[in-house]
């Protein structure tokens, strides 16, 4: 059985589920302006930039919630 997670642990956690929702509305903001009339004020590269770090952010947050939840065997 799991040990429950740490205090740091589940400040960890906690922090990296908020930067994948900052990231998450991040990029769903410059995808809604792509999409929008003033669609010449954001670049595609401005919209990848941010899928990106919203990816990094996810894995982050998947790395740490395995690392809480211990061994998957």
């Amino acid at each position: 059985m799991t040990p429950p997670a740490g205090p740091s642990d589940a400040e960890a956690l906690s922090a990296a589920v908020a930067d994948v929702l900052a990231r998450f509305e991040r990029y769903a903001y410059i995808r809604g302006r792509r999409t929008s009339i003033t669609a010449a004020q954001t670049t595609q590269r401005q919209e990848q930039h941010a899928f990106d770090a919203l990816l990094r952010a996810v894995d982050r947050l998947r790395a740490l919630h395995q690392v809480s939840e211990g061994p998957q065997d």
